[in-house]
């Protein structure tokens, strides 16, 4: 079990365990309701490491991990590198996850009178997305999905790539180096 799985796993307990306290603040008790924002906002930076180690995974091309080797390779661009993050499920459930953080820190500070409602229904949601992550981690190993191809413990030298329909052809016509990309007024016959 390496870094990113133990992050993910982390904030599945810690929002478990802040459910509970929702439930509970949500019935009154106000020391329930400051615990779980306080274990809310330890899984909310559990998953914003896993955020950022994934992505330093594409950047860094860490293709020990089968979701990096599968999205990503050594040509592609920063921008696409950037888009392999969420190229596949594992990744998009993973930014899902951070983006419930995000929604429910400012529910959150907010401090509206539902507050309690309100968070558990986003921590539910999360509960439900790291399920998925545990089963089908971003950081699983490439060897680990591919056992006849990679002897345990070897790195490939390049990823597979991004799919090609993630890569719009738009981009690298219009936004070539010393081109402007816009016409001269003339038109062609």
């Amino acid at each position: 079990m390496n870094t990113g799985t133990v992050l993910i796993l982390v904030s599945l307990v810690l929002s478990l365990v802040s459910l509970y306290f929702l439930a509970r603040g949500a019935a009154g008790n106000v020391f329930a309701k400051i615990t779980a924002r306080r274990i809310f906002y330890l899984s909310g930076i559990s998953i914003t490491f896993a955020v950022i180690l994934l992505f330093f995974s594409f950047i860094s091309h860490s293709f020990q991990f089968n979701y990096v080797y599968s999205y990503s390779s050594r040509e592609l661009p920063l921008a696409y590198l950037v888009a392999g993050f969420w190229a596949g499920q594992e990744g998009t459930f993973l930014l899902w996850v951070f983006i419930l953080y995000v929604l429910g820190f400012f529910i959150i500070r907010s401090n509206d009178r539902d507050e309690c409602l309100v968070v558990s229904i986003v921590t539910i949601s999360q509960i439900f997305l790291l399920l998925v992550l545990v089963i089908y981690s971003p950081f699983r190993y490439v060897w680990q999905a591919h056992p006849e191809q990679f002897a345990v413990g070897s790195i490939p030298p390049d990823g597979a790539g991004l799919n090609p329909l993630l890569q719009p052809r738009c981009c690298e016509t219009i936004f070539q180096p010393g081109s402007s990309g816009a016409t001269d007024g003339r038109s062609s016959p």
